[in-house]
């Protein structure tokens, strides 16, 4: 598949496949409202959780073992429009933390 224009996507985020802390290279599930499947997108995110609503811009690509994914090359996230959306926002961990000792 040749690569297409810039698309625009606006998803809600339902789980991370993959994040790299060091450069913030993400893959990660983003839930498309009308869409049955939940699209693959692939790029560079900083912060990113479960729950956050996003408007992505990008190019779709086809790889041959994972299919269709939309490769971003910039994105805004934008309030959560639906009871899911806020759910999954609120129950995602602010950031990642050491584990406490335990108090004695």
């Amino acid at each position: 598949m040749l690569p297409t224009p810039d698309s625009t996507l606006t998803g809600i985020v339902e789980r991370i496949t993959f994040h790299n802390p060091d450069n913030g290279y993400t893959i990660a599930r983003l839930d498309v409202k009308g869409q049955s499947e939940l699209t693959t997108i692939l790029g560079s995110f900083p912060q990113l959780q479960p729950g956050q609503t996003l408007q992505l811009w990008g190019q779709w690509k086809e790889h041959p073992k994972f299919g269709s994914q939309f490769v971003v090359s910039q994105f805004q996230e934008t309030k959560p429009a639906t009871l899911t959306g806020i759910e999954k926002y609120l129950e995602a961990p602010a950031s990642p933390t050491p584990a406490a000792p335990p108090v004695q």
